[in-house]
């Protein structure tokens, strides 16, 4: 996992965990949010109100919470790291071949996930020229023994760029087409192919 959140919901461990706190839920819901393009993830969310002033309402909550089972959370935590350990592998397939190969490679992306598969892939053993970030307080520093560069010092580059973000692997690669107008091949850690012009 790159970055993530500490707890994992569903609706009954958060009616659970409120609860505790003397609160009762008021609504309960479950949605799936595209917060980005291709990017979603399923929210549980809700509103809560003190079901009962003093100790009398804390032993209501407490009783009324000890017989909730969340039987949910641990059957979706599993198929979600199952279906996170296919992709890692399938990005360490990746990642193995560009070592292989050892492809001269601009590396778009210096923050958590970069570093992380820097840690639990060969990533470093790849002949990774430069990364490059859009964070300015990253320009001019270091990730690995590599410089870090700013979007606009790409041009006339020849080298391929390696998108390092799956959330925002579509975003970067429309700015290094649209607005850059980088004709430098692309390649995407969740699909082997070049973006193209019309992306």
């Amino acid at each position: 996992f790159s970055t993530e959140h500490v707890n994992f919901f569903s609706t009954a461990s958060l009616n659970q965990l409120l609860a505790t706190a003397d609160l009762a839920p008021v609504a309960t819901w479950r949605w799936l949010v595209e917060w980005r393009e291709g990017v979603t993830d399923s929210v549980v969310s809700g509103v809560f109100a003190r079901s009962a002033q003093g100790e009398s309402g804390r032993l209501e909550v407490s009783a009324a919470s000890a017989g909730l089972r969340d039987t949910v959370s641990r059957g979706a935590l599993l198929d979600y790291v199952a279906q996170s350990a296919a992709g890692e592998a399938a990005t360490r397939h990746l990642i193995e071949e560009l070592v292989r190969t050892q492809e001269p490679l601009l590396v778009w992306g210096a923050g958590t996930l970069t570093r992380h598969l820097l840690a639990t892939t060969p990533l470093g053993r790849a002949n990774v020229v430069a990364f490059v970030d859009n964070s300015p307080h990253l320009h001019g520093t270091e990730l690995a023994g590599r410089r870090i560069l700013a979007a606009t010092e790409l041009g006339g580059r020849p080298e391929r760029i390696l998108i390092c973000s799956v959330v925002f692997a579509r975003e970067i690669g429309r700015m290094i087409r649209s607005e850059l107008r980088l004709p430098n091949d692309v390649i995407t850690l969740t699909e082997v192919k070049n973006v193209g012009a019309g992306e």
